[in-house]
């Protein structure tokens, strides 16, 4: 039978029993995160229950939330949930600590408060004198990253941060510090009364397990009941529960935050990473719904129902492939100047250019086949295999021709989605009808009208595709660059015909791709003048442009572009 005792208690009483059973803040818990704005907002609301609180004898508490834990092997309070909150309150115990222990008179209250905190934060090593041991903590850290871990201790043991220090621990502390002193200088006559409050009248509810599945099935409960956790952080924990020994426990941890820290520099994170990943688990397994499940319900029931031992081995291998694609992907402009690169596909142009071209889609539905390939078919791509690495080329130049045309058809971000899951399946099977199914029902007449004045989710993403297939660019585009209009649109102020002009200035035939420092020098300048500044661009269609003969860009000029552009790109993704 599971056991769970829930009682309220105060601040006092929660961590002072930490002296028999010390807290533990476990290796696979999420890092300290609270800002200084939300541990300014907790003492805060605090004081404010402290104004509204005329006698401490009546019942009334501060109630700050549950804290669920069990007790493990070594029969520590191993903390679940609740690791932010119990870490900055002990730095906030410490630093009145630290005031109360600084103050040149200290009265019998200011003794009893320091007592008070000292059993809180520190260990009694005489029970009979009740003597403590500032160099040993109630509370035991084990979060990966072990600087962080010494900062902390560090804090407790010494009541010192360092002022200009980037981490957390010590800008909260100083943060605290500094709240408290304006208190005592300008309210200091009922400061102790406030330091009182919060050791005896902030409660919380700490759920205390025998097990660590029953906590953290108390955890996933609380966390579906609105609290602000991360299905990511809930599905480390799920996955680490079930491993056997420490060894593969600390495999897993030390794996999960290198994928973690990894996928931050390319704008991705844990919880994007396990997105994709279901996508490519629902095909697996030939799922066309074309309802997307919730990611946590879909993982809690595929890690429970899956009966692999190796399962999270598998689950790590390819969110670290899943990672690395979208590190090729964040640094195409690279791929080509790369030397380590493993993947010969990341030297192919074409297939960069569809990458480019499919990066600029308004949402992340163009993400989930191309994810799908890569893993479907990562072991021949890893061989450099050279078929596949045609495959890999002719998927992205049809699937980047058919979702641009299926937006321009329906910008509606759900339109695709459920052509987007039978894609998938279809890549899985690596199924030869993908090309068959890779078509769209968009006319001419229809394309051509709004491909003329395009959709500005779209615009870039039809300039690409303009770029590299009408006009041959060789080279990719830069990584950051702008849209130019050809004939300025600060010149429809002088127009007699104000909303003519707008729509002309408006339409494709007069838009490029242009780098910023290009952009900056042709200005609102005339064409003739902007001829000169095109030239030194290294985008083909401003050198297209720079060559030319024509002397005055008009409106005839920008209809005879905007028909070269829709016919020309229509025939071309239309192939």
């Amino acid at each position: 039978m599971n056991n769970i005792n829930e009682n309220k208690k105060t601040i006092f009483n929660l961590l002072s029993e930490s002296q028999e059973k010390e807290f533990l803040i476990p290796e696979y818990q999420r890092p300290y995160s609270w800002t200084e704005e939300q541990v300014e907002t907790l003492f805060n609301d605090i004081w404010d229950f402290y104004l509204s609180k005329n006698d401490l004898n009546k019942e009334e508490n501060y109630f700050l939330g549950s804290i669920v834990s069990f007790i493990n092997s070594e029969k520590q309070n191993e903390i679940i949930d609740g690791q932010q909150r119990i870490t900055s309150l002990l730095l906030l115990l410490r630093a009145i600590h630290k005031i109360l222990e600084n103050s040149s008179q200290q009265s019998e209250e200011a003794k009893q408060l320091s007592k008070d905190i000292e059993i809180c934060i520190w260990k009694i090593n005489n029970k009979i004198s009740r003597t403590i041991d500032k160099n040993s903590l109630t509370i035991k850290s084990e979060v990966i990253n072990k600087k962080e871990e010494e900062i902390f201790q560090n804090i407790l043991i010494t009541g010192e941060a360092k002022e200009k220090a980037k981490d957390n621990y010590s800008k909260n502390y100083i943060k605290l510090e500094k709240l408290i002193e304006e208190k005592m200088k300008n309210e200091a006559e009922g400061i102790y009364n406030f330091f009182y409050i919060i050791i005896h009248e902030v409660v919380v509810f700490p759920i205390t397990a025998n097990s660590q599945d029953t906590a953290l099935t108390i955890f996933f409960t609380l966390n579906n009941r609105g609290m602000l956790l991360s299905d990511s952080d809930i599905f480390k924990s799920s996955i680490y529960k079930s491993l056997v020994n420490k060894e593969e426990k600390d495999q897993f941890i030390s794996n999960w935050k290198n994928i973690e820290d990894s996928s931050k520099n390319v704008n991705e994170s844990m919880q994007s990473l396990f997105y994709y990943y279901m996508f490519y688990i629902r095909a697996t397994k030939n799922d066309t719904k074309s309802t997307t499940p919730g990611v946590r319900n879909f993982f809690l029931k595929y890690f429970k129902e899956e009966k692999d031992a190796n399962l999270h081995n598998k689950i790590i291998e390819s969110l670290e492939k899943i990672n690395e694609l979208w590190h090729i992907i964040f640094k195409l402009h690279e791929n080509l100047q790369d030397k380590n690169q493993k993947f010969k596909w990341t030297k192919n142009k074409n297939i960069l250019k569809s990458l480019d071209i499919l990066t600029f889609y308004p949402n992340e539905f163009w993400k989930y086949p191309v994810v799908n390939f890569f893993l479907t078919n990562y072991d021949k791509l890893l061989e450099n295999d050279d078929t596949t690495e045609k495959e890999f080329e002719i998927f992205l130049k049809k699937f980047s021709a058919w979702i641009l045309l299926e937006y321009i058809d329906q910008p509606n971000i759900n339109y695709i989605k459920p052509r987007i899951v039978q894609l998938n399946n279809l890549i899985f099977k690596r199924d030869l009808n993908i090309n068959s199914f890779l078509t769209n029902s968009i006319n001419y007449e229809i394309f051509k009208e709004k491909v003329k004045i395009p959709h500005n989710n779209i615009l870039k993403m039809i300039l690409k595709a303009v770029t590299y297939h009408l006009y041959k660019q060789e080279d990719l585009l830069p990584k950051i660059w702008e849209t130019e209009h050809i004939k300025p649109k600060s010149w429809i102020a002088y127009s007699t015909d104000k909303e003519t002009e707008k729509e002309f200035i408006e339409q494709i035939g007069n838009k490029i791709p242009i780098e910023k420092s290009t952009n900056i020098k042709a200005s609102d300048d005339c064409f003739t003048i902007k001829k000169g500044i095109y030239e030194n661009s290294n985008i083909e269609v401003l050198k297209n442009l720079s060559n030319s003969k024509i002397e005055n860009w008009n409106n005839d000029k920008i209809e005879e572009r905007t028909k070269f552009i829709t016919e020309g790109l229509w025939e071309i993704l239309n192939k």
